[in-house]
């Protein structure tokens, strides 16, 4: 997950206008990451210590992405809740770390959610956070979150070789992202994919489109 994010991120960054702004940030989750990877190591000694703190890894970033859903419906805007063009950055203090969070735990979701040995409860607590990390990732404007999120799920599917109980949930994963994206859009709330929007009226070099960032880059 770590070396998705970092592609990812890379990816996304290289393109931006603030390269080493973003790249920053990328770092700052890389880091706490690679100490909660080494530190989960350390204290996980077996499979169920490991399954319980993968439920603890996505419940939190589920947490997480709550303020920015409860953020937009309700109107309530914590500190630094809300970005730059409407983007949300839910309980994290910028909203490419709750892209990158999201993104991490996406692929570990789904896999709780397939898990063949999971009960009808636990399936439905895992897919109501799947649900909520899908929501989140979409609200921080990320393109990181698309793009990582996009080689993890991938990655996901071939190591589970294509398996029907994973390719379900992964199949429903864009139709979902799609019809929240679109609404979110008509509602004006800044998503990922109005960033990959490639049309450019004003001729403007300094947006946070990818078309945007190629011709500042061009410039």
């Amino acid at each position: 997950g770590i070396l998705l994010l970092t592609l990812g991120g890379m990816l996304s960054a290289a393109m931006s206008e603030h390269v080493y702004a973003s790249l920053a940030v990328l770092l700052r989750v890389l880091v706490t990451t690679t100490a909660l990877a080494w530190l989960s190591g350390a204290v996980l000694n077996n499979g169920r210590d490991l399954l319980n703190g993968l439920k603890a890894w996505c419940g939190s970033v589920g947490l997480g992405a709550t303020g920015a859903v409860v953020a937009l419906t309700s109107g309530w805007i914590a500190p630094e809740a809300i970005g730059e063009r409407g983007r949300y950055s839910g309980f994290t203090q910028h909203p490419n770390e709750l892209g990158a969070m999201c993104a991490i735990a996406m692929p570990v979701a789904i896999f709780l959610v397939a898990r063949k040995s999971a009960r009808t409860p636990e399936r439905l607590a895992a897919s109501t956070i799947l649900v909520l990390i899908g929501i989140g990732g979409l609200l921080s404007g990320s393109v990181t979150f698309v793009l990582s999120a996009a080689l993890g799920i991938l990655t996901l599917a071939i190591l589970t070789r294509f398996k029907l109980r994973y390719l379900i949930p992964i199949a429903l994963i864009p139709l979902v992202a799609l019809l929240i994206a679109s609404t979110l859009s008509l509602a004006g709330v800044e998503t990922p994919f109005n960033r990959f929007d490639f049309r450019n009226p004003t001729g403007d070099t300094k947006g946070n489109t990818l078309q945007a960032r190629e011709l500042g880059n061009a410039a």
